[in-house]
């Protein structure tokens, strides 16, 4: 009686919704054909796969695929440049949007702050090709930074020829780039913060440092658990389309990436089960790490992302 009581319910609730879930339809076939049917498609990693016999005709060779990838020279440098150009990013890249919309907030001028955040948000839809030719227009040997150098008496300097600036480079590029648009997600949470609170904290002589302390990021602070989870399921991948862009073989010491890696020795090489299973093994560790970093949050007393 109560699983057809509970049918009947279903079919209620979806009658009664039709139209709720008529528009869900659409998203969910979208995610249906491009998320998990192409899933099957990672059998690959555990093929010889050869395009003219396709996956179902491709030869089952187990685990050759990943033992190549962790003998294949430049593995290892690639995997510890990448766990430490992703530290470098979340632990200087992070609190940089924070600080900047905790300044946009205070402007009193709503069209000066309006066109500050506008301009600040702009580097955000600029793609990665564009942005590494102004990065090269500003550091190139008759560049902008070069001439400022030329200017005090120093020699030029091929910035992106050099292994101990590349790292710095992609840093300050990606704040450049992205710290706009974290700023506005950011603002939008503070304006979940009660104006009251402050004048209360004014009126006891609290200063602008203490109420940023006690009261601004406590009340943004679940935005940015969830924003630093996300960051650590990125981990393994520290920026594929920046780096290719920026680095060149003279870098390749320190600014050689798991993906940038897993391009030339597989993808260019028509090699994708070894492409296939250099995926896999990023993606399992970024679902870990994701996973450890919102239990860690939950455990904490905060609120996780799943």
């Amino acid at each position: 009686m109560n699983h057809s009581k509970a049918a009947v319910n279903w079919r209620a609730r979806v009658r009664k919704d039709r139209y709720i879930y008529a528009f869900a339809i659409p998203g969910l076939l979208f995610y249906l054909v491009f998320s998990y049917l192409p899933l099957y498609g990672v059998t690959i990693a555990f093929k010889n796969f050869q395009i003219t016999r396709g996956i179902l005709g491709s030869s089952w060779v187990g685990l050759k695929h990943f033992e190549q990838l962790f003998t294949t020279p430049g593995f290892t440098d690639a995997l510890v440049n990448t766990i430490t150009i992703s530290f470098l990013k979340i632990a200087i890249s992070f609190p940089c949007p924070i600080i900047l919309a905790i300044l946009l907030n205070e402007l009193r001028s709503r069209r000066f702050r309006s066109l500050t955040q506008s301009l600040m948000y702009l580097p955000y839809l600029i793609s990665w090709i564009i942005i590494g030719g102004i990065v090269y227009n500003f550091l190139s040997m008759d560049g902008i930074v070069n001439e400022i150098r030329s200017m005090f008496g120093y020699e030029p300097m091929l910035y992106l020829g050099e292994k101990q600036y590349f790292r710095a480079i992609l840093v300050v590029s990606d704040i450049w780039k992205n710290s706009g648009w974290y700023a506005i997600i950011y603002l939008a949470a503070l304006t979940r913060i009660n104006s009251e609170i402050y004048e209360s904290a004014t009126v006891d002589g609290a200063s602008w440092l203490r109420k940023t302390w006690h009261i601004t990021l406590p009340g943004i602070k679940d935005v940015m658990i969830v924003l630093l989870i996300i960051s650590m399921g990125h981990l393994m991948s520290a920026g594929f389309e920046q780096v290719l862009v920026l680095y060149n073989q003279r870098v390749y010491e320190t600014g050689d990436i798991l993906d940038t890696f897993i391009y030339r020795n597989g993808i260019l090489q028509s090699r994708f089960s070894f492409a296939a299973a250099a995926g896999l093994v990023t993606s399992v560790v970024s679902a870990i790490l994701l996973l450890a970093t919102d239990r860690i949050a939950k455990r904490s007393g905060e609120r996780g992302l799943i």
